[in-house]
């Protein structure tokens, strides 16, 4: 689903090996991507923390170093392809997924040229358990940032370069 891309991008760009990205141009020429940005600093802290569905990418992410490492591998690769592909791309916010899920689906679905129906909804994961009603997913995931803002330390010219280019503000 939508929401579940932050994890899986890995996954899909570690695919991507010799003529695929020619293959996939060739008989996609007329697709539209869904890209769902997250802050890079929550993406990294996730991965660290959230058991991932393909056991070959845990292998990469038991240190914080391996999970910027990969990230930065990942997002440098996207922001590169993307240009070549010629592709038009809608991103999606994590943060509009949680905080307003339908309207986000509704809004993706719109611009993918997809027709909306309801059942699409049941693509969507739960909330974070972190989610507290009332408290906007900004805060949250900030906090949680600040928790961690001394082991992403070393780290942070890397990931704001990321959060620039996604339009967050870097930490």
């Amino acid at each position: 689903g939508i929401a579940g891309f932050a994890g899986g991008i890995a996954g899909v760009v570690a695919g991507l090996r010799g003529n695929a990205i020619a293959t996939a141009f060739v008989y996609f020429r007329r697709a539209r991507l869904a890209f769902a940005a997250r802050h890079p600093a929550e993406v990294v802290l996730a991965n660290l923390m959230q058991p991932q569905g393909e056991p070959t990418l845990q292998l990469n992410l038991h240190t914080m170093e391996a999970a910027v490492r990969l990230y930065d591998e990942v997002m440098g690769l996207w922001h590169q392809m993307q240009p070549r592909l010629q592709l038009p791309v809608v991103v999606v916010r994590h943060e509009d997924v949680e905080t307003t899920p339908e309207a986000a689906l509704k809004a993706a679905c719109a611009a993918l040229g997809l027709a909306w129906a309801p059942e699409l909804m049941d693509a969507l994961p739960d909330l974070p358990a972190n989610a507290r009603p009332g408290l906007p997913t900004g805060r949250r995931t900030s906090a949680r940032r600040g928790r961690y803002r001394d082991a992403l330390q070393p780290y942070a010219a890397t990931l704001a370069a990321h959060a620039r280019r996604l339009g967050y503000a870097p930490d």
